[in-house]
């Protein structure tokens, strides 16, 4: 396995998928008044800057080149009376990528953007969305909406000769509760999304984002992960990802099922954010992205059976 420092990641080839998570940070969750825990007082107004931190996190995005984007924290622009994904992200599209947004009703949308501007002093949408290439892949499902999660079922275009068939995926973000305290409702988080799968699904099953959580064996999300009945899920070894000055922790995670190997990481972390934290003038978001390139084992098994 190799462990990469920076993009780009590996070049595609039939039977891989490269799946990138990226916690943004919204700017509505930045130095809110009355919230210590956004305060961010190591970093400098000008690296909490909205406009200046899209432009580095097109230009990260784009550089990794992965063949599947999962962020979190995507804020949604309310547009002729929809929420939609907003026009910076406009460049993923241009650079080939199709992107996909929860599938809520216009009363949950205006419920969340009734919250926050009730808790945060704005009228905004966040959660989480998908973007894939579409040269590459095609969906054969609707996409499926959890709490906080988004789950996309891709289909890649062209058969691998291992098999002689096109492998298909089932590609699950999710954002979990942030009191890292509350165990037990991440675990249900976790577990309400990977029951929605269906069963028998003959694909195999990516499940990344952030979980708000070192997800330490033994630990509670851990062992709920492992002792779920729907889905085996293996972790990619990805690095610290979060990080204040004095604290580094690895929140974000890349999952998969048995018949997916890892053939490298994306490991960005270096050991002065330990020391400076995140954001800073390099790292436009208080997380690091983090990627995993994936490989069809050969007469791989399904993901899921009845």
């Amino acid at each position: 396995m190799i462990r990469l420092p920076s993009a780009p990641l590996p070049a595609p080839c039939p039977g891989t998928l490269s799946v990138l998570s990226y916690n943004l940070l919204a700017p509505c969750y930045v130095r809110v008044p009355g919230q210590f825990w956004n305060a961010y007082p190591h970093a400098q107004d000008a690296w909490l800057d909205w406009d200046g931190r899209q432009g580095l996190i097109v230009a990260q995005v784009l550089a990794m080149d992965a063949d599947v984007v999962c962020l979190q924290e995507v804020v949604f622009e309310e547009r002729s009376g929809a929420w939609c994904l907003p026009t910076w992200m406009d460049a993923f599209q241009a650079a080939g990528y199709v992107g996909l947004l929860p599938g809520l009703k216009e009363k949950e949308w205006n419920s969340f953007a009734n919250r926050n501007e009730r808790v945060l002093g704005t009228r905004v949408c966040t959660g989480v969305a998908v973007w894939y290439k579409q040269e590459r892949f095609e969906p054969t499902r609707p996409a499926l909406t959890g709490n906080r999660s988004l789950t996309v079922f891709l289909t890649e275009k062209g058969a691998i000769p291992t098999t002689g068939t096109p492998p298909s995926y089932a590609i699950i973000t999710v954002h979990l509760e942030g009191n890292q305290e509350l165990h037990e409702k991440q675990v249900l988080q976790i577990q309400s999304v990977l029951k929605k799968l269906p069963a028998p699904f003959g694909g195999h099953v990516v499940l990344c984002g952030d979980f708000n959580s070192e997800c330490q064996a033994g630990g509670p999300l851990a062992q709920a992960i492992r002792a779920q009945r729907w889905v085996e899920l293996a972790e990619a070894p990805t690095g610290p990802s979060w990080a204040e000055p004095g604290l580094a922790l690895r929140l974000d995670h890349v999952l998969h099922s048995p018949g997916l190997d890892v053939q490298a990481v994306l490991d960005m972390w270096e050991d002065r954010f330990s020391q400076i934290g995140l954001p800073n003038a390099e790292c436009p978001s208080d997380h690091l992205p983090i990627a995993a390139v994936l490989r069809v084992k050969p007469l791989a098994v399904p993901a899921i059976s009845e």
